[in-house]
């Protein structure tokens, strides 16, 4: 968890002024592994309903054999940053990339990164930034960041959290105590 916060801080203090929010993927791709089907993808969150300090994977849109899968948050104090990996099945599914969620913004533009340093590990770092930034109180529920998957094959298959912190924003910032992380099953049909 320590290199997730001294990436972060790194990538504050180096990018400073720099956005990156880019993905891509976005276009639909029938990739169903040569059959003549187009497979469908969905996605069930294990927390459907969330309660106050939780980040969970959410269903965001879904169209043919791409799904959007949102990081969210809800009700949180003091939030400056996150870091965590997602983990997935590579024989089911494919990263194919991301776009920033509202849950950082309100007076600056956030900062995104998202590396894939091994098959079925996204490393996931977002933090607010800029002079005078401070963390933010997230009432409700808002998203983070939108992931974007292909699903290639029929069948399930679960995608959890692994190595997660929501910093504040104190110096350093500091890993906010109590928040619980549930993933979900991908599914593709």
């Amino acid at each position: 968890m320590l290199r997730h916060r001294v990436f972060v801080l790194a990538m504050v203090a180096v990018l400073s002024g720099v956005v990156a929010c880019g993905g891509g993927g976005s276009d639909p791709v029938n990739d169903g592994g040569g059959g003549s089907s187009l497979i469908s993808a969905d996605f069930t969150p294990s927390t459907p309903n969330p309660g106050a300090d939780m980040v969970t994977l959410q269903k965001g849109t879904a169209n043919a054999n791409n799904v959007v899968i949102d990081v969210r948050i809800t009700d949180v104090n003091g939030v400056f940053g996150a870091s965590f990996d997602v983990l997935y099945n590579t024989a089911q599914a494919a990263f194919q990339g991301f776009t920033a969620g509202d849950a950082l913004a309100g007076g600056n533009t956030p900062l995104y990164d998202v590396q894939q340093p091994t098959p079925g590990r996204l490393v996931v770092f977002a933090t607010r930034q800029g002079a005078g930034a401070t963390g933010v109180d997230i009432t409700g529920t808002k998203t983070l960041i939108k992931l974007t998957f292909r699903v290639d094959r029929a069948g399930s298959s679960t995608m959890s959290f692994q190595n997660g912190e929501l910093l504040d924003d104190q110096n350093p910032p500091q890993p906010i105590p109590g928040v619980a992380w549930s993933g979900g099953t991908l599914t593709g049909a």
